[in-house]
């Protein structure tokens, strides 16, 4: 869940009236088929805040579900509800909070024996990873979970992997290997309409072609990139990309 985009999950008024009701349901629910349909309806609204940039309702949410998944011992859904908490403490950069809560997510997904769930944990951890510094710890984490999402065929997952591991490259300065993993991150969303990752992937293509000396060509990225970021409610990539563009101009 933690990998769709916003056109798959949007936080709109019908998501938010169903949200009382659809807690209270979950606490009298008793029989499993109809507490793991809560869980997934619970957490499919999380993911839809967080993408409206609904950030403390999301992991308050998200919150609520590790609460339940603890309480019925479930390993699958108290992975899913603490990626859903990681997510949002990412989202307010709290990135040591993220990876406290995220490592033994790792934990929890292993114990589950699902390794796509595990692929989706290591994505986030890897962002936070990141984001502390830990570029190597990072481009591991990422390096397993696009091998495992490919293996099992989840573009959800393969796509913001691939994209990240360009996004460490270029942290690295490695503008060989980034570009290779940008351009096929973004053909790879722009083939499953994932509009999200495509333009993030753009946008740091734009920044690519930036530290690469290309200064035309990112200009030109860095307009498209934008308006795209903005249209789409993506704020903290919007500010990423204005940032990126803002020091391409200081150099005219």
């Amino acid at each position: 869940k933690s990998g769709s985009s916003p056109s798959q999950h949007a936080a709109g008024d019908s998501y938010a009236a169903r949200a009382d009701d659809l807690r209270q349901r979950l606490r009298g629910a008793e029989a499993p088929s109809a507490w793991e349909l809560e869980l997934e309806e619970l957490a499919d609204y999380g993911d839809a805040c967080r993408f409206a940039g609904r950030i403390e309702e999301s992991e308050t949410t998200f919150t609520e579900l590790l609460e339940h998944a603890v309480a019925r011992e479930h390993p699958r859904w108290t992975c899913v509800a603490r990626v859903g908490v990681g997510n949002a403490r990412c989202a307010r950069s709290e990135w040591g909070q993220a990876v406290e809560v995220l490592t033994p997510a790792l934990e929890d997904a292993a114990e589950a024996g699902d390794a796509v769930l595990r692929a989706r944990a290591e994505c986030v951890l890897a962002s936070a990873r990141f984001n502390q510094g830990g570029l190597d710890d990072a481009r591991t984490l990422l390096e397993r979970a696009a091998r495992t999402a490919g293996e099992h065929e989840v573009p959800s997952i393969k796509v913001p992997a691939t994209i990240s591991l360009g996004v460490v490259a270029l942290a690295q300065g490695n503008l060989a290997a980034a570009g290779v993993h940008l351009d096929g991150g973004v053909r790879l969303a722009e083939q499953v309409d994932d509009q999200h990752w495509a333009a993030m992937g753009r946008s740091y293509q734009a920044m690519h072609a930036h530290l690469g000396e290309n200064f035309e060509l990112a200009a030109e990225r860095y307009v498209d990139s934008h308006a795209e970021l903005k249209t789409l409610g993506l704020r903290r990539a919007t500010g990423v990309c204005s940032f990126a563009w803002a020091l391409l101009e200081g150099k005219k």
